[in-house]
Parts: C-alpha cells; structure tokens; sequence
C-alpha cells in the first residue's frame, strides 16, 4: 500500500529507540540508505559467481529548514558534527503517545557531513549526512 512521505519523520532519541523522541523541526525530506557487503566464495571452477553475506552498514541524511537556535534538534546536530559525537535518531513513525516508535528505524549515527545552501530569494536549507554505527534497530521488529 502506498504511504505518504509527511507520516514518517526524523527525530532524535536518549537512546536506540528509547527515551523521549524529538522531532527534527523543519525537516523536509529524510533517507536512509541500508547495505550488506557480499562476499565472494566462488572459485576457479565455479561458472557462476556464488556469495555469501557480510556486515551491514548504513548512511541516511536529513534535509531541513534552517534554523540556528541554540535549544533545537538542528543545534544539538551541529554540535555532534562539530565535537564528532554519535546521536540516536528514529526515523518513522510514532504512536499517539508520542514515544513508542511504530513504523521505522532507530539507529545510533555519527554526523559525517554537513551542507548549507544559502540561495537568493529561498529559504536556508541544512543537509545532515549521517554514518549509522552499529545495528539499526526496525520496528516493527524482524524476526
């Protein structure tokens, strides 16, 4: 079933998909990008190349409205960039209560880039480049 975009946000957490969640305010668009190593086992006889899985890794980012203040989600990301501090971050949704993730993932992230675009006649927009570190955590859980 397609699902609109808007449902599913960024929010920084205390921990992997744990504590309080904190919207990312001016988010505009966010992704997150999962990959797995393959491993080549095949040899000299083999017609066809054959693999086996390796370790996972994932990058994401998250695009913004720029906004400077010194008590936002966007600041407390700058920061990390600049001290080269992980953060939690949840990308989905929340239930109701707005703490238990529903739909997403919760994954621990260092900052590896930060992008401003200053256009003439625009709104300031800032892309966070995440690097996850470690498991992601999905919810609703694999099993």
């Amino acid at each position: 079933m397609a699902e609109n975009g808007n449902k599913r946000k960024v929010y920084l957490t205390d921990g992997k998909g744990t504590g309080s969640f904190t919207w990312v305010a001016g988010e505009t668009s966010s992704n997150l990008s999962l990959q797995r190593n393959m491993i080549e086992t095949s040899d000299k006889n083999s017609e066809h190349a054959t693999f086996i899985a390796g370790r996972q890794s994932g990058t994401g980012s998250v695009t913004v409205n720029l906004d400077d203040s010194a008590t936002t989600s966007q600041r407390k990301m700058v920061e990390a960039f600049h001290n080269g501090q992980s953060i939690f971050v949840f990308m989905g949704e929340v239930g109701t209560d707005g703490k238990t993730p529903t739909n997403g993932t919760a994954y621990e992230a260092l900052i590896s880039g930060l992008d401003r675009d200053y256009p003439d006649d625009a709104v300031v927009t800032a892309t966070f480049n995440l690097q996850l570190t470690g498991a992601p955590l999905e919810y609703p859980s694999i099993s």
